[in-house]
């Protein structure tokens, strides 16, 4: 992974677009939050194997169990996350969004007008 960024991160700066401390700062903000929300999940299962190799013997518990479950939790709202991180980001996903809102604002407040119309005539 280590590798594969730095790379990425190579092409970046190689570019001659005007965006290239939006897109840097997307990469580090993925992996910023790729270690943060998988960090404690396997830093636990490692802890996890220790007992097995007789180096470590934790108390298991209900207090492993309930962070075990909080970890993992984490760890996979980060693939919920992800989507909305390159939305955030991305300009012309924003473009989009908002043209979408517009739409949908503009569709309500005429329905809204056509429905006083209606409740208007019929008084």
């Amino acid at each position: 992974m280590v590798f594969c960024y730095i790379r990425i991160l190579q092409t970046i700066f190689k570019s001659q677009t005007n965006r290239r401390h939006r897109t840097t700062g997307l990469a580090f903000f993925l992996v910023a939050t790729f270690f943060i929300c998988w960090a404690p999940y396997n830093i636990l299962h490692f802890l996890k194997v220790l007992p097995l190799k007789q180096i470590w013997l934790p108390s298991e518990g209900l207090t492993y169990i309930y962070a075990i479950n909080i970890c993992r939790l984490l760890a996979f709202t980060r693939c919920s996350l992800n989507p909305v991180i390159y939305g955030l980001f991305g300009l012309k996903f924003r473009k989009s969004a908002w043209e979408i809102f517009q739409r949908r604002a503009t569709l309500n407040s005429e329905q809204i007008g056509i429905g006083e119309r209606q409740s208007d005539s019929c008084v």
